[in-house]
Parts: structure tokens; C-alpha cells; sequence
């Protein structure tokens, strides 16, 4: 099949990218002067959120949590197929798309990470850093802020060779905002997002995705909680073929330093660029499909 690009976008997701992480460091840097000040002034109390998601993830967009100093997340997500396919495949079980991930603390709030997704066999780096964090008493800040960013490249051979000889066909640029709010037991989160697709499948196809991520986690114990997580995406749906909104749900339970989830999802790919920009799964087609994250922490 043709592929079809937009040449005068290939470029613009890693230009963005790159002003949006300047832009995130000189916010960093002006939110440290601001604490120094506030040491300077009081040595009050301050009481910060902590665990205002169980890890990194909500269930599969990230969350506003940052591993600390030095700590290292290795994590696998994998989906199965739709139950929609029957007894035949197992209700879904026969098949099988998995994410591997690996994020590290370079600082208590700089995280840096690398991912293989097997859907377009896909290798992610990402960066998140956060920028506010939730407190009361001397410093009151009434939410968290974090910044996510993202870049990937299938590493798939295609039938189109003028796609394989050129490396930019294959990228794709991911940024988000995490904005969150800890109330006692339930968490509630919005994530404005940006996707950027050097190539598109189509003309009917976008390269550049907008959406707006709605999460929440209530907690019901020390090591259990339920999840839920909703993106509304920007697409055109003019093509052949249809696009969803992802809507995932999770059960996690915590021991010691591994969380494992249980998660009822209408997307196949799980890497934040594919589910946004590839689920062609409905809930209302009964096109679901059950998986796992598990997450374990050194």
C-alpha cells in the first residue's frame, strides 16, 4: 500500500519537543528560586502529597509521580486480544502486545526512560521532570505539575523501501502536561497532550494529534486501589478506517516493591503515541481487551 508524508512537518514534532523541554527547565529552575526564598523566609512545616498514584502510570498514560533519586521502575504492560474473537482464540488470550520499560531517577524530580513496544516494534525514550508539587502548611500548592516527553521509532521493515532508507518516516513525538490533585483517598488528573507523526498511513490520516486525558484513582487500602483513564482525541475519521477514544480500567495491588494491575482496555497498542493515534477498538462493539502492568521498583 502507498504510504503518504507531509514533508514540511517532518521536523516540526522534534522542534516542539525541544522548546517544550527548554521551556519545562527554565520553569524548574524559576520554581527552585521560588523554594529557596520560601526556605529563606520560614522554617515552618511543609507537608507534601506523596503517592498521589500508585507509580508512574495511571494505566497506561503516565501519572504525575516521578521515581526518587536513583530508584529504577522496570515495568511490563501487556494487552491480549479482543474478547470480541471467541472461543476460538481463547476470548482474546492467543494474542498477545507487550510494552517494556525501564525509568530511572536521575534526580528526585528528573526521570528518564527507554521502552520496546512489539506494536510496529516500536523504541521509545522518554523524559518527565516535575514542576509544582502538591503541599500544605509553609508552602501551600494546591495541585502537582509534571511534564512528560516522549520520542519514538518503529524499527519495522516496510514494503515501502523509499520509507525504509529515510529514519524521519519512522518518528514519532509525544509531549503532555500532567496537572493532578490529591484529595485524602481519590486522585483526579487532566493530561493535555500533543502527538506529533512524521508519516501517516493516509491522506486522510493526521500527523499531528491533540487530546485531553481525564484520569482518577480512589484508594481503597494501603495496597489497593481501583483506576480509570479516558482520552478524547482529535481524529478526523474520515478514512477507511475508524478511530476510538482509549477508556482503560485497572485494579492494582501493591507488595512491597511491585505493583501489579489488572486492567479492561479498548486499545491494542499500549505505548502513549500508539493508543492515542491506533485504537480502533469500541466498548460499545464489545471490542475490550483484558491485560497487566507489572511494575517492579529498585
Amino acid at each position: 500500500m502507498k504510504k503518504y508524508t507531509h514533508p514540511t512537518f517532518a521536523g516540526t514534532g522534534f522542534r516542539v519537543l525541544c522548546i517544550m523541554i527548554i521551556f519545562f527547565s527554565v520553569l524548574r529552575l524559576s520554581a527552585q528560586d521560588l523554594d529557596a526564598l520560601l526556605e529563606a523566609e520560614t522554617s515552618d512545616y511543609t507537608d507534601y502529597a506523596v503517592a498521589t498514584f500508585m507509580g508512574s502510570r495511571v494505566v497506561t498514560g503516565h501519572s504525575v509521580d516521578l521515581m526518587q533519586k536513583k530508584g529504577l521502575d522496570f515495568r511490563i504492560a501487556h494487552h491480549f486480544g479482543s474478547i470480541k474473537e471467541g472461543a476460538e482464540e481463547l476470548y482474546g488470550l492467543d494474542g498477545s502486545n507487550s510494552y517494556f520499560t525501564v525509568d530511572y531517577g536521575l534526580t528526585d524530580w528528573l526521570n528518564v526512560g527507554v521502552g520496546r513496544a512489539t506494536y510496529q516494534k516500536r523504541v521509545t525514550a522518554c523524559m518527565k521532570g516535575k514542576i509544582l508539587r502538591q503541599s500544605t502548611g509553609a508552602r501551600n500548592m494546591p495541585l502537582t505539575l509534571s511534564f512528560y516527553g516522549m520520542v519514538s521509532a518503529t524499527t519495522q521493515k516496510f514494503s515501502n523501501e523509499d520509507r525504509n532508507r529515510d529514519f524521519t518516516h519512522r518518528l514519532e513525538y509525544t509531549a503532555q502536561v500532567l496537572i493532578a490533585r490529591k484529595f485524602d483517598h481519590l486522585s483526579l488528573q487532566l493530561s493535555p497532550t500533543y502527538v506529533h507523526r512524521n508519516l501517516v498511513e493516509t491522506p486522510s490520516d493526521q500527523n499531528d494529534l491533540l487530546a485531553l486525558g481525564i484520569s482518577g484513582r480512589y484508594k481503597i487500602s494501603s495496597i489497593l486501589d481501583v483506576s480509570a483513564e479516558y482520552f478524547w482525541v482529535n481524529h478526523a475519521n474520515t478514512g477507511p478506517v475508524h478511530y476510538y477514544n482509549p477508556l482503560s480500567f485497572a485494579v492494582s495491588y501493591q507488595v512491597s516493591h511491585h505493583v501489579f494491575q489488572l486492567i479492561l482496555t479498548n486499545s491494542t497498542p499500549i505505548a502513549e503515541n500508539s493508543a492515542l493515534g491506533n485504537t480502533t477498538g469500541s466498548w460499545l462493539d464489545g471490542d475490550v481487551h483484558i491485560g497487566f502492568n507489572i511494575s517492579t521498583v529498585f
